[in-house]
């Protein structure tokens, strides 16, 4: 789901948009990292917050809200950047069909307002085409039958599975009560996509996109304030940079939650001088502080490193992956049934069993670039983008979904299990 950020560029969305993990630090057990099989991508890239990439053409598409009319939705398309989609030809067609199946119908970018069987895109690049002669230089994808402007009808839309025998077939419809529908935005880069998103059905109880404030865009509460840290570009949108004696205060609402996965996007400048697992010496780009009850990764100058401590007295477990600096990395890392998790950009590096539940207990702060004043030695230097935080255990495919795009699309696509 990322976040359809500045998403992602989220959802802000990525953001997306939204992501979760984050890693921590204590004494545990060490997994063997093996290279991952090879396996074929999908055609998409999404983001959390349903914004998806065709990887064809580079362009990003996401729905409009339900139930507008063509206006409508081509006004809220420009209010996020783009227009309603131009279709290019027959891949591109193929591509919307798959990729956006269950919409039944949609609106489309094609039109002939200005002049009647005169259809053009909205973009006045997709070529023409009159219905008179029933030819022109776009591509068409008409329902047999159609267009018929049956009682001026003079905006098109796509219908799924097929519209008079044409599969994904193309009809024309009035910009009326009767025929409001979703539309299909096409856009360069995804936007932020805040406004009536249902957090809660992605169990998404604090999102932090970093896009020059630090407002948790769930509503419930959990905004920070930025203490010295500097804002900057981000994965998507912006971010912050944290100096090693700058941070971010989190005003945390979501404490005593028996599941929770943590999400985050981080890219170091300097990691630490000491290698795991010599003390508790491993730099935190993000830190729930409890009374010996911490929640953080730590990243360490040969590893990293998750730690969310239990009831039972189970402290942090660590990968033997190294962390390069100077390269975005995604984090995600949680506990829930019985295990203590996570995953690097999309893989998961940590499967622990656990017995005892999360300990909440003798909470002091939450804090985005900080460890402590005792040990300023172990404050992120580097940057933090996109900080999630969900109410459940995500899936092996959510957590790939929250990591595409890591390291300037090294691992762009994700794919199913």
């Amino acid at each position: 789901m990322r976040i359809g950020k500045s998403t992602a560029a989220r959802l802000r969305t990525g953001r997306a948009l939204t992501d979760f993990l984050l890693l921590f630090a204590m004494v545990g057990v060490t997994l063997q990292i093996f290279p991952s099989q090879a396996i074929e991508p999908s055609r998409e890239k999404s983001t959390v917050f349903d914004w998806r990439e065709n990887t064809q053409n580079g362009h990003w598409y996401r729905l409009t809200e339900p139930d507008l009319s063509w206006l409508e939705a081509e006004s809220q398309a420009q209010s996020k950047g783009g227009h309603l989609v131009t279709i290019n030809d027959a891949t591109e067609q193929e591509w919307i069909y798959n990729h956006f199946a269950d919409s039944k119908r949609i609106w489309i970018g094609f039109t002939d307002m200005g002049q009647e069987g005169h259809w053009t895109w909205l973009t006045n690049d997709g070529g023409i085409w009159d219905a008179t002669a029933m030819s022109g230089t776009s591509y068409t994808n008409w329902g047999v039958g159609e267009p018929n402007n049956n009682a001026d009808e003079d905006y098109a839309l796509m219908v799924w599975p097929d519209w008079n025998g044409v599969i994904g077939g193309w009809t024309d419809g009035k910009d009326s009560v009767g025929n409001r529908s979703y539309g299909l935005i096409e856009a360069s880069q995804p936007t932020p996509w805040y406004d009536n998103y249902d957090f809660a059905s992605k169990g998404v109880v604090a999102y932090w996109p970093l896009d020059g404030t630090a407002e948790d865009v769930t509503g419930n509460g959990n905004d920070g304030i930025v203490v010295g840290a500097t804002p900057t570009n981000g994965m998507f949108g912006g971010s912050y940079h944290f100096d090693g004696t700058s941070y971010i205060d989190l005003n945390e609402n979501y404490s005593g939650l028996n599941e929770i996965t943590y999400s985050l996007w981080f890219k170091a400048d300097v990691l630490s001088a000491y290698p795991e697992p010599e003390g508790h010496h491993g730099r935190v780009p993000f830190r729930h502080r409890g009374d010996f009850a911490d929640h953080n990764p730590s990243v360490w100058s040969n590893r990293m490193s998750v730690s969310i401590h239990d009831l039972d007295g189970n402290p942090y477990a660590d990968t033997t992956l190294p962390i390069s600096t100077q390269a975005w990395h995604h984090l995600a890392y949680g506990y829930g049934d019985g295990t203590l998790f996570a995953y690097l950009d999309g893989e998961k590096v940590i499967d622990e069993p656990r017995t005892g539940s999360i300990d909440w207990s003798n909470y002091m702060w939450t804090r985005i670039g900080y460890h402590s004043s005792n040990y300023e030695f172990l404050n992120w230097i580097g940057e933090v983008d996109e900080v999630v935080v969900f109410n459940r255990v995500i899936s092996p495919y959510e957590a790939r979904l929250l990591a595409s795009d890591a390291n300037d699309n090294d691992i762009a696509d994700f794919w199913e299990d």
